[in-house]
Formats: C-alpha cells, structure tokens, sequence
C-alpha cells in the first residue's frame, strides 16, 4: 500500500487525484493512490501523527547527514525492491533502484 501525506500545507495542495474525505474525516482516498492521503487540515489524530512524521523525517535526515562512513555498501546490486533493510545508512558506486511490485 503506497500512502502520501502532507503537512503543515492543506489538502488543497494535493491536486490531480480526485480525493474522496473517508466518513471519519481521518484520511481521504483516490482511485489514483492504492492507499491513503493524510492532511493536517483532517480530523484528529492526523495533524498530530504528520507532525510526528516530520519530526522523525528531520531527525533521520540529519543523522545521515552527519555520517561519512555508510553502514552498508551495494546492497541488493543496487536492486533494493523487495528487501527489508536494517536502520542504517546505504551507498552505492552506481545506481539504486527500489521496484514496485503492483
């Protein structure tokens, strides 16, 4: 399930998906997205649980940020769709692909 968030913008800046607000106000959902759209101007918990997730984004960016030896070197031969990896920081000499499976 593939689902999108935004925040601190409205879900007016999410367009083109022809969004349908569930009946708890929590989520809408679009036959363009297999899973679902979450906003701050949704019902609660939504604008607290997309705070939460950008502070967690910040916070793993800026650890990564700060790392100059990577945890992990040519994972999956640059093919890491399918694979679960462990916390931890990946490089790669070329390129990395995630595919998607639907």
């Amino acid at each position: 399930m593939t689902s999108i968030g935004v925040s601190p913008i409205t879900s007016t800046a999410v367009t083109g998906f022809s969004l349908s607000l569930d009946a708890t106000n929590l989520f809408a959902s679009s036959g363009q997205i297999t899973g679902q759209v979450r906003a701050p101007d949704y019902a609660a918990p939504t604008p607290s649980n997309l705070t939460t997730a950008v502070g967690n984004m910040e916070t793993a960016y800026t650890d990564a940020a700060g790392r100059s030896n990577p945890d992990f070197t040519e994972l999956g031969a640059g093919e890491i769709g399918g694979l679960t990896l462990a916390p931890g920081l990946p490089t790669r000499s070329g390129s990395m692909k995630r595919r998607v499976v639907a």
